[in-house]
């Protein structure tokens, strides 16, 4: 896993960041949505679609805010950037315990997944 030494203070992005930017010092950091909600995944993976590499990159040129990123790497690129996502589901449980006029058929099973970049020079 790259560890990042932030080579061009302060240009270089967080290591981790969630999709807004705010950053994270680890995986681990990243929040759940709220209280009653609860990983469904044990592990983060990485986003495999669209234009990625074999190992989930993309890159781009000098500039982590490009909006021109893809698979390819060769000279002139120098930043790289790959999603990682976890997949969390709401715990109702909670909820129905202290509203006893929720019936089960009307919970919705909501899955959402939270995705983050991990990016570096």
């Amino acid at each position: 896993m790259y560890a990042n030494q932030f080579l061009l203070q302060p240009l270089d992005p967080p290591r981790f960041q969630t999709l807004n930017g705010k950053a994270l010092e680890s995986v681990l950091m990243y929040p759940l949505p709220g209280t009653n909600w609860e990983w469904a995944w044990n592990e983060w993976h990485i986003l495999m679609l669209n234009n990625v590499d074999e190992n989930g990159w993309t890159y781009s040129g000098t500039s982590f805010g490009s909006k021109r990123w893809n698979s390819s790497r060769y000279l002139g690129k120098f930043v790289r950037r790959r999603i990682w996502l976890r997949m969390a589901e709401r715990n109702f449980s909670t909820k129905v315990a202290a509203d006893n006029s929720i019936s089960e058929e009307n919970i919705p099973s909501t899955i959402n997944v939270f995705p983050f970049k991990n990016q570096e020079i």
